[in-house]
């Protein structure tokens, strides 16, 4: 179920500071503990599951396994005098960064009108408005939905399944959740309320499109 319509805004915290982050094959799962986690390396990274342009492509986002969302500015990093002012090997660092899960994140995907951002991890699906993302305040979902539970023996529940990949249609009307139950689900992008189930495969879903 959902948690009531598209609206909120965040309070303002302070950064956490923030790892190197790269890319990796969207099939394979971070198994490692996300940095500041009991096992974690001082040195480990999160891996990067998602990544888009804002409409526009000022913006690029990137989403990781410490469940944080990064935001860096394109315009800047594309003149040779940004380049010229830093050593040879250095990272740019986000021009934003947010903690929207308290799990990794590993899909995201774009409503159509580029205002809404969904992301999809091992917890639940969220909808974040796109212009509370490009500011330092923490922002607060605007609704969050979970992938049904599919029933077992004797009335018992199995784990909520994880969200690996999301799709838009063309419409904007549906989205769609590949989960971790070989099962993708479509989405009334209004209602934020299940409207259907696609069965067949036997093991995890990846992707959707």
């Amino acid at each position: 179920g959902g948690s009531g319509g598209l609206k909120g805004r965040g309070s303002r915290q302070p950064r956490a500071q923030q790892p190197h982050i790269y890319a990796t094959h969207k099939h394979t799962k971070d198994t490692r503990p996300a940095p500041g986690m009991p096992g974690a390396s001082s040195r480990s990274a999160p891996t990067v599951f998602g990544a888009e342009f804002l409409l526009g492509g000022d913006q690029l986002i990137a989403a990781d396994s410490a469940g944080r969302l990064h935001v860096w500015g394109i315009p800047e990093l594309l003149g040779a005098e940004y380049w010229e002012s830093v050593k040879e090997g250095h990272k740019p660092s986000p021009t934003y960064s947010h903690r929207l899960h308290d799990c990794s994140i590993y899909s995201i995907a774009l409503l159509g009108d580029g205002k809404v951002l969904l992301t999809g991890g091992d917890d639940c699906i969220k909808a974040w408005d796109v212009p509370s993302l490009l500011q330092g305040a923490s922002p607060k979902p605007l609704s969050s939905v979970v992938n049904p539970q599919q029933t077992i023996g004797r009335g018992a529940l199995m784990p909520i399944p994880e969200t690996n990949g999301l799709a838009v249609s063309k419409d904007g009307a549906t989205f769609y959740s590949a989960a971790g139950d070989g099962r993708a689900y479509a989405w009334d992008v209004a209602t934020m309320k299940c409207t259907g189930v696609f069965e067949g495969h036997t093991g995890y879903l990846h992707a959707v499109a």
